[in-house]
């Protein structure tokens, strides 16, 4: 009889266990942003500002000033290495050719227009990257900052 629970709470126990517990630990970066395209934005966090202005500038007063100029952005991964990228309302994307540096955790685009988006972190359903960014409110006046940028 004992042996009979053993067995029957043995089998209960491996049949419990989960196989597809997660793809996307199976699954590459490059995979992972070309299936989850299109990227849209989505919301950005703050992460730290290193220099501020006079009056200092909030990060909520930056998270919506980049909510604004962002609302549009959309990015396209494609496996041929090119990645098209929207920003604005009447959908003009911009084809571009990208390198993805899994080591660095970054997407390099070789185009000078485009920034690289480091700290990379991609999972079926969410994007998101870090980017330094200078918001200038004069010529002498301006505010540096780093901020993740959130898509899905």
């Amino acid at each position: 009889m004992k042996k009979i629970l053993f067995i029957f709470i043995l089998s209960a126990i491996l049949s419990s266990c989960d196989n597809d517990s997660s793809h996307t630990e199976d699954k590459s970066i490059p995979d992972l942003l070309i299936e989850g395209s299109p990227w849209v934005y989505n919301s950005t966090e703050i992460i730290e500002i290193t220099q501020n202005s006079t009056p200092p500038t909030t990060e909520e007063e930056l998270e919506q000033l980049i909510d604004n100029a962002q609302q549009y952005l959309t990015f396209k991964f494609y496996q041929n290495g090119t990645a098209e990228i929207c920003t604005s309302e009447i959908q003009n994307f911009f084809s571009v050719d990208y390198i993805i540096n899994t080591e660095e955790q970054s997407v390099e685009f070789i185009d000078d227009r485009f920034y690289t988006l480091d700290e990379i972190e991609v999972t079926e359903d969410k994007f998101t990257y870090t980017v330094d960014l200078l918001y200038g409110l004069s010529i002498n006046n301006g505010v540096e900052f780093k901020a993740k940028l959130i898509l899905k």
